[in-house]
């Protein structure tokens, strides 16, 4: 049985915020409340991602750069590179986190 992010993500997921629950996302979690999941795809050791659906939940028409005090410049290069300069980019570290 394969059960595919995008069936996750519209029949386990959405269906529940829709109906007013919460969603809490850490790490990986909190990219998936975006609109897409793109940007972060040569992130540690994912770069083995090349074809695929990179749609995410899409809670929010932001982004999300998590483990910032671990990460510089260049991953935030990255990001823009797939989201563009115009497209609010919120960097956090380990100890941060973002109400939507």
């Amino acid at each position: 049985f394969l059960f595919r992010y995008s069936d996750f993500r519209i029949y386990a997921v959405l269906p529940y915020i829709k109906n007013g629950a919460d969603y809490l996302g850490f790490s990986a979690g909190a990219y998936l409340s975006c609109p897409n999941i793109e940007y972060v795809k040569n992130f540690d050791d994912n770069n083995h991602i090349d074809n695929g659906d990179f749609s995410a939940l899409g809670l929010t028409d932001k982004y999300v750069l998590c483990h910032f005090d671990m990460r510089g410049l260049a991953e935030i290069q990255m990001c823009r590179k797939f989201i563009g300069d115009e497209v609010e980019l919120i960097t956090i570290d380990n100890n941060q986190f973002v109400v939507l």
